[in-house]
């Protein structure tokens, strides 16, 4: 493969399979320089040992380049070959189950070809012990833990005006390595999460069942992170659409808009 972007990486012999669900919503535009060179590799490392640590993967199966994910023409993928393997490997799931959770009903995809040693009883008991713990003992305090430790590292961000670059340097030195933390806990919660759905779903799969049953069931089991922006954009815009003077501001244009709408929104 020839690459045509600085974060490109090589697409892997054995998981060939590649789909933007799932990270497209994340990753809409090219993948930066910056963020590519700098977290790249911390994250593909991270999520080839949570595979392992979850069962998904044997340690031998994690050879050659974008595992996880890769980067291919600027813009970030997931493969969907580990994806199907752990539906294949989780009891209760099959490829299948991965594809709608991962890709959700997308026409052409290349059906899943079984190949020797995608079925495995030691990866597919590792996923079931694992599973069981956390539904048995379902403590998500790391989460709170993390969260609270991110907070008090933003705090020691340098001045990003006052500080020297060798400053700021020093301090982003440290992001790499917290990154590639984070996204461990995103695919151990994520993952997890999605295989007892996939085994509700396939246990409400009756003709008579009501449509959107497993949704009503899961709803309302907590709030969900990644989608604080949407929320908050979309209290913004309640706010604009509101108010005729804030709408004015906008329809404007977004040159400016902070400074023209700050005295704007806090007056009665």
């Amino acid at each position: 493969m020839t690459t045509i972007w600085i974060a490109d990486t090589e697409p892997n012999d054995r998981f060939t399979l590649y789909t933007r669900g799932n990270v497209g919503e994340v990753f809409p535009q090219v993948v930066t320089a910056l963020t590519g060179t700098l977290i790249g590799e911390g994250i593909r490392r991270a999520q080839s040992e949570i595979f392992v640590e979850i069962g998904a993967l044997r340690a031998g199966e994690v050879v050659g380049p974008s595992v996880g994910t890769g980067v291919f023409g600027g813009y970030l993928y997931m493969s969907g070959s580990v994806m199907r393997l752990f539906g294949v490997r989780m009891p209760g799931m099959t490829w299948r189950d991965a594809d709608a959770q991962v890709m959700g009903n997308v026409v052409g995809v290349p059906p899943y070809e079984r190949r020797k040693g995608d079925r495995n009883i030691a990866a597919s008991w590792a996923i079931l012990r694992y599973s069981f713990d956390l539904m048995r003992r379902p403590d998500l305090g790391f989460l709170d833990l993390a969260r609270a430790d991110a907070e008090r590292w933003l705090v020691t961000m340098p001045d990003l005006v006052a500080a020297s670059d060798q400053q700021l340097l020093e301090w982003l030195g440290g992001f790499p390595a917290r990154q590639a933390a984070s996204m461990k806990r995103l695919l151990q919660t994520a993952m997890l999460a999605g295989a007892p759905r996939g085994i509700l779903d396939r246990l409400l799969d009756r003709p008579k069942t009501p449509p959107g049953l497993a949704n009503r069931i899961v709803s309302g089991t907590g709030d969900v992170d990644s989608a604080q922006l949407a929320e908050r954009l979309w209290a913004l815009g309640r706010l604009v659409a509101g108010d005729d003077r804030l709408g004015a501001e906008f329809d404007a244009g977004l040159d400016g808009i902070t400074d023209r709408t700050a005295d704007s929104a806090l007056e009665p």
